[in-house]
């Protein structure tokens, strides 16, 4: 049994508020201990490891999370807080086949389709995309639950298949900013189709499963359900989740091409963004 590996990361927090300091420090013995730390230009560097993350991507989500939690006004520096990996300098053979041996484990489980691997930060996370159409539907809630919302059920249905940053095996369209068409995953490559076909598409896709949640027995006396259900094939009642969707794509987009600040770019590599 492998021994357990420490993976050394770096939070980078902006110095004000003051109290994003210590509402970061709280986060890290959460988490792991904390090495070191400095500031330069404004800019917290707290240096921190743990044994119970494997990449920096979750520790992020984590870390804004807790901010957002904190206070108002720490939820506006959200986007400024980042982590990334840190490389052991003097990893021994042991740890680092302890580490080959965690990544394996985790590459296992995964699907055996073609993954997407991204190299950011010095460390590669392996994202294993679903095809474009062909989503997993495991981790959803009951069709029931969502139909009895009626609208704001297919809405949030919309966003938990394809917008949810926990389920990133179903990110499976991209938009192109230069094109403003879409960009589908079919097999391990990236196929162009027009914006209105992949809508139709994924809007499709949740009335599908949507309907599923219809029981005829229950629902006959339920005029909302029944009155949704009748309308649920025109496009006037599905037109909203249009910008549903124009707004999700540009938002991941916008996220994915973040700026990061100048004075950390000598630490980072990063050869693909999806």
């Amino acid at each position: 049994m492998p021994q357990t590996l420490e993976l050394t990361f770096r939070a980078i927090i902006p110095e004000n508020p003051p109290n994003a300091l210590e509402v970061c420090i709280t986060w890290i013995t959460k988490k792991g201990k904390l090495k070191d730390r400095s500031n330069t230009n404004g800019i917290h560097t707290l240096n921190f490891i743990t044994s119970k993350h494997m990449f920096s991507n979750s520790l992020q989500r984590s870390l804004r999370t807790f901010f957002s939690k904190s206070s108002n006004n720490l939820r506006e520096i959200c986007d400024q807080v980042h982590v990334y990996f840190s490389p052991l300098p003097t990893a021994t053979r042991q740890q680092m086949e302890a580490r080959i041996t965690q990544l394996e484990d985790r590459v296992n489980v995964l699907s055996t389709r073609e993954p997407t691997v991204i190299n950011n930060n010095n460390i590669t996370n392996i994202i294993v995309l679903q095809n474009f159409g062909d989503e997993d539907m495991s981790y959803l809630q009951n069709p029931t639950d969502y139909l009895e919302n009626t609208f704001a059920g297919m809405h949030a249905l919309l966003k938990d298949i394809y917008f949810n940053d926990e389920q990133t095996q179903n990110h499976t369209v991209r938009i192109n900013m230069t094109t403003k068409k879409a960009e589908v995953h079919n097999n391990g490559e990236w196929r162009t189709i027009a914006m209105p076909i992949a809508k139709n598409t994924m809007i499709g896709n949740c009335r599908t499963y949507l309907i599923k949640g219809f029981n005829s027995d229950i629902h006959k006396t339920n005029d909302d359900v029944m009155d949704f259900v009748v309308t649920l094939g025109k496009d006037k009642t599905t037109a909203p989740l249009h910008s549903d969707i124009n707004e999700g794509l540009i938002e991941r987009h916008n996220r994915t091409i973040a700026a990061i600040p100048t004075h950390l770019l000598p630490h980072l590599t990063v050869t693909n963004n999806i």
